[in-house]
């Protein structure tokens, strides 16, 4: 199965892959986004006007900076 994450409005810079089936995009449009890989769907969208941090659970953290 084929299937394109778009949501982004500029290129996206770096993709991390966080636990199986769920990634997030970085992009220069300053924002960081989740995806569900099972779903196909974007679950959460962080602004990045300053550094940033994403808190994935207790331990888990991701960090994005201009």
């Amino acid at each position: 199965m084929e299937a394109s994450l778009e949501s982004h409005k500029n290129e996206v810079l770096n993709i991390i892959e966080i636990k199986k089936n769920i990634i997030i995009s970085i992009s220069s449009d300053k924002t960081m986004k989740v995806w569900d890989l099972n779903t196909f769907q974007n679950t959460k969208t962080i602004e990045n006007d300053c550094d940033n941090i994403l808190k994935l659970n207790e331990n888990e953290f991701v960090t994005s900076s201009k």
